[in-house]
């Protein structure tokens, strides 16, 4: 019994995602996941169901071995039967639009993804504040307690409440750069 017919037994013995992961050695459900949907199956109302898109297809072109595709995760062999007898463009022409039907679902994403990164980078003219900081988002964040006056904080708290667009990490890590520019 492969692996994918003993993950469908289990989960119509009615365990649930978590212990069927669990019990198959897997250390992330999410992993699973990702095998699974890899080989065409995808998550419905918490059950593991073979897409509609690829249930016609009993070959799924092994993306592991196919760079390209390696984000698409599955070709339409129906459409792309020999890649030998296509011409390079009818090719391309196929990967684009699976291209394109990836981007299509993972729309909300990549919309939330670029507006992130505007408001990141965006400079608010209303308020001349500008955050110039190289991201360090990929390093390890260490919180840090500093003693401040009293008065200052309530100005700074008002201030982070008045410019909300950015976070007080942004705020004040910019504060401190520009008065260490000043004072070198």
């Amino acid at each position: 019994m492969d692996k994918i017919d003993k993950i469908l037994d289990l989960q119509e013995q009615g365990y649930t995602r978590q212990q069927i992961a669990k019990k198959l050695g897997y250390k992330r459900l999410d992993s699973m996941t990702r095998y699974l949907k890899k080989h065409g199956y995808i998550l419905v109302d918490g059950k593991y169901v073979l897409d509609a898109n690829t249930k016609n297809n009993t070959n799924i072109v092994n993306t592991e071995t196919n760079t390209i595709s390696n984000t698409l995760e599955v070709i339409d062999v129906n459409t792309v039967t020999n890649t030998q007898t296509n011409t390079r463009e009818q090719f391309v022409k196929v990967l684009d639009n699976k291209i394109i039907e990836l981007l299509r679902s993972d729309y909300n994403i990549l919309k939330e993804m670029i507006d992130r990164f505007k408001k990141n980078m965006e400079v608010h003219n209303s308020s001349n504040i500008a955050i110039d900081l190289i991201d360090d988002r990929h390093l390890k964040q260490y919180p840090k307690a500093v003693r401040v006056n009293e008065f200052v904080w309530k100005d700074w708290t008002k201030f982070c409440v008045e410019h909300n667009k950015f976070s007080k990490k942004e705020l004040i890590s910019m504060a401190l750069k520009e008065y260490m520019e000043k004072h070198k």
